[in-house]
């Protein structure tokens, strides 16, 4: 079994669960994103690009809500549009690796340079 990890953006110190939920559930590809059943039966979630913007209660949830995403008007209630921007603005800054006369550079967004990437960081950038 794969074990998926993804950001959970309600986390704050303590409360609304880990910073990262881990699941073995296999996910579902709807409309651009992946539904986790993460706890069997009872909570499905939907994720993008590695951070969890919303949890339903059912399989239909989950869909309609992916559903109301991608509409044209994109009808979301504003206690929806504020919890999909708060996961919006949590995701992780993506890494880069750059080449130069010193050699390859592994670079994250507000943090120093390191030389040398090592292949877990290689790896992450694939």
């Amino acid at each position: 079994m794969t074990t998926h990890q993804y950001l959970n953006p309600w986390h704050e110190a303590g409360r609304y669960g880990p910073k990262y939920y881990t699941t073995e559930a296999t996910p579902r590809e709807y409309g651009g994103y992946l539904i986790f059943n993460r706890i069997p039966g009872v909570c499905w979630d939907i994720v993008k690009d590695g951070v969890c913007i919303a949890q339903r209660a059912r399989m239909k949830g989950a869909r309609g809500f992916i559903d109301q995403l991608n509409a044209p008007t994109a009808d979301l209630t504003e206690a929806q549009a504020y919890f999909v921007k708060r996961a919006l603005k949590n995701l992780p800054p993506k890494p880069t690796v750059e080449a130069t006369t010193a050699g390859l550079q592994y670079i994250i967004p507000g943090a120093e340079k390191r030389q040398r990437p090592n292949a877990t960081q290689l790896e992450l950038l694939l």
